[in-house]
C-alpha cells in the first residue's frame, strides 16, 4: 500500500511539472548523472551512458539559453566528451561557453582546456599556442598563468624531456649553490 502511495505521489510530481519543460530536463540530467555515478569507479566510463548525460547537458542548453545553468551543463558535458576521449568534438562546447556565457566562472578554465586539448590531445601545437598565448592576453592574472606559460614553454616536449630538464635545472641550482658557499 505504501509504495502504491510513493508511486502515485511520483507520477502527480511529474505529471505536474509536465507544463514547466525546464523541470522536465533537470529530471532527464539527473537520471543520467545518477546512472552515470552508479558506474564502478575503477571502470573506464560507458560511452552510452556518458552519450546520454551529454545529450541531456546539451538540449537543456539548448532549449534555455539564457538560463546561467546552460554553461555549467555545457561545461560538464565538454567534461565527459575528454572524458570518453571525444577530444575534437568538446572543443565546440568549450567555444559555444565563451561564445554565449562570457561571463561564466569557469570562461577562463574553458580557453585553458581548448589549449590544452589542441595541445595534449589532437598534437596541434600551432593551435595550442595560439590558443595559449590568447590566454594570457585574456586573463593575465587568473591563477592558470603558471600552467598555461608553463604549457608554453614546455610546448611539443615530451613528459620525458620535461623531467631531464628539471632535473637539470635542479643539478644547475645546486652546483650554483656550492659554488657560493
Amino acid at each position: 500500500m505504501k509504495q502504491g502511495f510513493y508511486v502515485l505521489m511520483f507520477v502527480v510530481l511529474i505529471g505536474g511539472s509536465c507544463g514547466n519543460s525546464s523541470n522536465q530536463d533537470v529530471v532527464k540530467i539527473k537520471a543520467a548523472e545518477a546512472k552515470l555515478r552508479s558506474a564502478p569507479a575503477n571502470q573506464r566510463m560507458d560511452e552510452t551512458i556518458a552519450n546520454e548525460a551529454i545529450q541531456s547537458y546539451t538540449e537543456y542548453a539548448d532549449k534555455h539559453k539564457g538560463d546561467s545553468a546552460s554553461a555549467g551543463y555545457l561545461f560538464l558535458a565538454a567534461d565527459i566528451m575528454r572524458g570518453i576521449g571525444k577530444s575534437k568534438e568538446c572543443l565546440p562546447i568549450y567555444e559555444r561557453i565563451l561564445k554565449e556565457h562570457p561571463n561564466y566562472s569557469k570562461a577562463a578554465t574553458c580557453l585553458f582546456l581548448i589549449g590544452f586539448t589542441y595541445d595534449n590531445d589532437l598534437k596541434n601545437l600551432e593551435k595550442a599556442k595560439e590558443v595559449y598565448q590568447q590566454f594570457l592576453i585574456k586573463y593575465p592574472s587568473h591563477e592558470l598563468v603558471k600552467d598555461v606559460q608553463f604549457s608554453l614553454d614546455h610546448l611539443g616536449k615530451s613528459p620525458e624531456d620535461i623531467i631531464k630538464e628539471f632535473e637539470l635545472k635542479q643539478k644547475n641550482n645546486v652546483d650554483s649553490t656550492q659554488k657560493k658557499v
